[in-house]
């Protein structure tokens, strides 16, 4: 099969990082587990990398982090509507019935963000590789 009808989705898991986030807003020790094992970039969805920093930032801050202090602070940054809504927060905090498993949560992201950097890196090698048969 021809390379380029291959298509590859990088490494995810949606449900963990609903969850990741969901168990931030009912529990300030999940933002602290959180901070510990990723950042903000090891999430696939965007928006969720996104909510990630402003709860954590928040927090550093010492200002509260709950649903309506997270829709003020969303709402005063410059993103899509949809996002700072606050039925969508209300959605990802009733998507996630406690915080008891926000570790294995986050593990798994962790892991995703590791099997996405090594496959970013092992794409910069293949294409450094056929730069050099051109060369």
């Amino acid at each position: 099969m021809e390379e380029a009808l291959i298509r590859r989705t990088l490494p995810h898991n949606i449900e963990a990082e609903q969850a990741v986030i969901g168990a931030m807003l009912m529990d300030t020790d999940a933002i602290v587990a959180a901070s510990e094992i990723i950042t903000a970039e090891d999430f696939y969805g965007n928006q969720y990398g996104i909510l990630f920093r402003a709860m954590y930032d928040m927090y550093s801050s010492g200002k509260p982090v709950d649903l309506v202090t997270l829709q003020e602070r969303l709402g005063a940054m410059d993103i899509p509507q949809e996002l700072s809504s606050l039925d969508f927060i209300r959605g990802l905090l009733e998507a996630v019935p406690t915080s008891a498993n926000v570790k294995y949560s986050l593990f798994r992201i962790r892991h995703n963000g590791f099997q996405i950097f090594f496959s970013n890196i092992a794409g910069v090698s293949n294409i450094l590789i056929n730069f050099d048969q051109f060369s």
